[in-house]
């Protein structure tokens, strides 16, 4: 198996560009608001 990191870029720009994305973003950062979030 091959990764294709030009199509894994392409996938997550459209994902981003159509609200894919959000529902996730927008729970990332009310648990990183809520102090949920450690340091790696």
């Amino acid at each position: 198996m091959t990764f294709d990191s030009d199509t894994w870029d392409a996938q997550i720009e459209q994902d981003a560009a159509s609200g894919k994305l959000d529902a996730l973003a927008k729970e990332a950062l009310e648990e990183y608001s809520a102090g949920k979030a450690t340091e790696i």
